[in-house]
């Protein structure tokens, strides 16, 4: 059983549609057309994507797949629409491309009919069915939030330069080792004293509720820790 599909078609050259039956209608008689040349827009959305999936790092490669020879199969397709292949992937990875793909949609004047979730994106950012738009605001909230970081270490790369900032204010200290182990990245700031030496470190952590950070405070030669 195949996957569902993204139907694309250049709304400029072949209509918009006003309802959601008038989409499958248009779609039916598009395919239904002897085969001739894509439009140049069509083209150019389908190379678009293609670069998309190809140098954007944030999407995951379970959805990116199917589309990374886009624009090179664009070139031999003879129909006037142009249908897209879902992966097989959890909404959660492929919204933040699906996203992406209407946004160039609304670029190059498309109209995308999406059989999943049976709805149409239209040039002007309208949805069809109307009730289908409260769905996809709901959708942009999620990815909104859900905008994070992939790993540890982008976490980390992200929060250390204010942690730093904090700790420059106690000109003092200097930026001492960085450990990793796990999911842990410790990174220290020391200073020396006269009975010792005192430590004051941030430690970055990831768990199944995502990212954190926390402080750990810590002295050696013999003295209890003095706050900066």
């Amino acid at each position: 059983m195949s996957n569902p599909f993204l139907y694309v078609w250049d709304g400029t050259e072949h209509g918009i549609p006003q309802s959601m039956n008038d989409a499958v209608s248009m779609l039916q008689k598009l395919e239904a057309i002897t085969p001739t040349q894509p439009s140049r827009s069509l083209l150019a959305f389908a190379q678009r994507v293609q670069d998309i999936v190809r140098f954007d790092r944030h999407l995951a490669s379970a959805v990116t797949l199917p589309y990374m020879s886009l624009g090179e199969q664009a070139l031999h397709h003879r129909y006037p629409v142009m249908a897209l292949e879902q992966p097989s992937a959890s909404e959660r990875q492929f919204l933040p491309l699906l996203v992406k793909i209407v946004e160039v949609a609304r670029v190059f004047g498309m109209v995308i009919l999406d059989d999943n979730r049976g709805m149409v994106f239209l040039p002007s950012g309208k949805i069809l069915p109307p009730i289908m738009q409260d769905w996809w605001i709901g959708a942009l909230d999620y990815l909104e939030e859900a905008q994070g970081f992939n790993h540890l270490q982008e976490y980390k790369d992200y929060i250390e330069p204010l942690a730093t900032a904090i700790i420059a204010k106690h000109p003092d200290y200097t930026k001492g080792e960085r450990f990793t182990y796990n999911r842990n990245i410790f990174g220290a700031y020391v200073r020396k004293t006269a009975i010792g030496s005192q430590c004051f470190g941030f430690n970055y952590t990831q768990n199944k509720y995502g990212y954190a950070i926390s402080s750990i405070a810590n002295s050696w030669g013999g003295e209890g820790y003095e706050a900066p």
